[in-house]
């Protein structure tokens, strides 16, 4: 049984896509809104090296430290909860999350972007020795995507487009607020 009270949306895309600065503009909307909410950027929940080998027990890592954040947050209220990250498989992550925040709604937006425009956000934001390795690691999660994402799946080009446009269409797509 789902709880309608409780809203999840995932942004989700490639590196460069722009899902951060898409969330922080959608908390900025929601904020505006009064509506209590929380952020969470799962790249964060599973920053460790060396890196837990497979790739299963580094999700495992990303699902224990949700729960405990989500744990606090939850405590605090908060009935609209929006994460971001790559998913570069849906149907890998949506369990994840599910078991990590317990019974809610659920929504994926997905965000695409060409490769020249990932590639010119990623060079304005790895400023160090990263951009190679973000770069690859890019342009495989979105052959990856673009191979395996489900038919009716909710896209966002972000080409070309301002953060306050791309974050209104994702919260419209998703169905937290009509257009």
């Amino acid at each position: 049984m789902l709880d309608h009270n409780l809203n999840v949306l995932v942004v989700c895309g490639a590196s460069g896509t722009g899902k951060t600065a898409t969330v922080m503009e959608i908390g900025h909307n929601l904020q505006w809104r009064r509506v209590p909410h929380a952020l969470i950027d799962t790249d964060e929940l599973d920053r460790v090296w060396p890196r837990p080998e497979p790739v299963e027990a580094l999700i495992s890592v990303s699902h224990r430290n949700l729960g405990a954040v989500w744990s606090t947050f939850s405590s605090l209220g908060v009935r609209h909860l929006v994460l971001c990250g790559v998913m570069a498989s849906i149907p890998q992550s949506e369990p994840w999350i599910r078991d990590s925040i317990g019974r809610a709604t659920i929504v994926f937006v997905r965000l695409t972007a060409t490769r020249t425009t990932r590639e010119l956000r990623l060079r304005g934001r790895e400023l160090g020795s990263g951009f190679e390795q973000e770069m690859r690691a890019s342009d495989e999660a979105a052959e990856f995507i673009h191979d395996h994402d489900q038919p009716g799946m909710r896209l966002v080009t972000t080409d070309q487009k301002d953060v306050a446009a791309v974050a209104s269409e994702v919260l419209r797509i998703a169905g937290w607020f009509p257009g």
